[in-house]
């Protein structure tokens, strides 16, 4: 009796091809179409941590003269153009001063503004 050899290795169908690449493409479209939204975020952040940092600058700043009144410019960081207005406000107080500090930076992306304050009082 003769032995029965097996069957050789078939390859991949038509069907099977356009299915596997279909699939592929659907995975390499979705990873593509992640990236432009992560370097969003990523500028995103890299501008509120400027703003953040700067607003803490002009605070400390604005805290070490004690010149009351409102102060507003812009600067450019990270090729972002930042409004900052900072304010002090001197009001009386029993026993000496109240210094009120508020310091407000706003740019293009950030639809709600970085708002900083604190309060300091002298004798």
């Amino acid at each position: 009796m003769a032995e029965r050899r097996p069957a050789p290795p078939r390859g991949f169908t038509l069907v099977e091809s356009i299915v596997a690449a279909a699939l592929i493409g659907a995975c390499l479209l979705t990873i593509i179409s992640v990236i432009p939204s992560g370097v969003l975020s990523l500028k995103k952040a890299e501008d509120l941590e400027a703003a953040t940092a700067y607003g803490m600058e002009v605070l400390e700043m604005r805290r070490a003269r004690l010149d009351p009144g409102e102060m507003t410019h812009e600067i450019t960081m990270n090729a972002t153009r930042f409004d900052v207005v900072s304010r002090v406000d001197e009001q009386p107080h029993p026993g000496g001063h109240l210094y009120d500090f508020v310091v407000t930076v706003s740019w293009n992306r950030q639809p709600c503004p970085v708002r900083l304050a604190t309060r300091l009082f002298r004798p």
